[in-house]
């Protein structure tokens, strides 16, 4: 334990005094929740991602927390164009992770979540107004389950999606060069759940045999889920610490998740960009 105090410290006081990259300009935008990439070979570590800059183009990254949890993942977000305060952006991320990985005790099945984006910004002297479209596609694949009654030959496997959109509203006033004020929210625009089920062929006499499949999707987006939050945000040279509070429908934006819990929830993060 003294070991990793001791270390974190390091880190701290190491990306303290690199050279300053971060500051609120239109060199150094924030990226998060908005259609701005990082500057070529910039580098970015923090609580949640380490990310690296291509070209003033692009950004890649993976979140070092989820491979902790054995998630495989990686993400990019592509900067198409940026003129007269206009910047628009694509993006798109990978996630999965096979479920024995937890478990021996958990079937083989692999669960994975891809998403894609649309993102447009408006940067106006003080403030920025930023629109983000979320396409998130959740499923698992591969689920077998063999009958163990022997006197029954039954092998049932399936698989199940859910398809989500949202939209990603993010307005940030910036007060100084260093302090900005950040204005966010995720709304749930449609969600859908699909199960197909094999149940392969099975013998239940000397002349017959059955084989059954089984499909069926529901439309779960009966009501619109929300949420929204308010953030300070602080960029001192290479360190950035953003703090707030967000308040409505707990969400999991990468994989487009909501449940119908209201609660407040808090609002932390903190990384360097150097």
């Amino acid at each position: 334990m003294k070991h990793t105090f001791f270390t974190c410290c390091f880190l701290v006081v190491t990306f303290a005094c690199l050279p300053a990259q971060a500051r609120l300009t239109e060199d150094t935008p924030i990226t998060d929740g908005t259609a701005h990439v990082m500057g070529h070979k910039e580098k970015r570590v923090g609580l949640y991602t380490a990310e690296f800059g291509l070209f003033d183009r692009a950004d890649i990254g993976t979140s070092h927390l989820l491979w902790l949890a054995k998630i495989s993942n990686a993400f990019i977000k592509v900067q198409l164009t940026s003129r007269s305060g206009y910047t628009f952006a694509v993006s798109g991320g990978a996630y999965g992770v096979n479920l024995r990985e937890f478990s021996d005790k958990n079937p083989d099945a692999n669960f994975y979540v891809l998403n894609g984006g649309l993102h447009f910004t408006r940067r106006f002297q003080n403030w920025s107004i930023s629109v983000n479209g979320i396409f998130a596609r959740t499923g698992v694949t591969e689920v077998s389950t063999d009958s163990e009654d022997d006197a029954v030959e039954i092998d049932l496997s399936g698989a199940a999606e859910g398809v989500t959109g949202l939209i990603r509203p993010n307005f940030e006033w910036r007060l100084s060069k260093t302090f900005a004020i950040v204005l966010e929210g995720h709304v749930r625009m449609f969600q859908t759940f699909r199960a197909d089920v094999h149940q392969a062929p099975t013998r239940i006499g000397d002349r017959i045999t059955i084989e059954t499949f089984g499909q069926t999707e529901v439309d779960t987006a009966d009501s619109i889920l929300a949420n929204g939050s308010a953030s300070l945000f602080w960029s001192f040279d290479s360190f950035n610490l953003r703090l707030g509070l967000q308040y409505g429908h707990v969400s999991v934006p990468l994989a487009g998740f909501f449940f119908p819990e209201v609660i407040p929830l808090p609002v932390i993060d903190m990384y360097w960009r150097f």
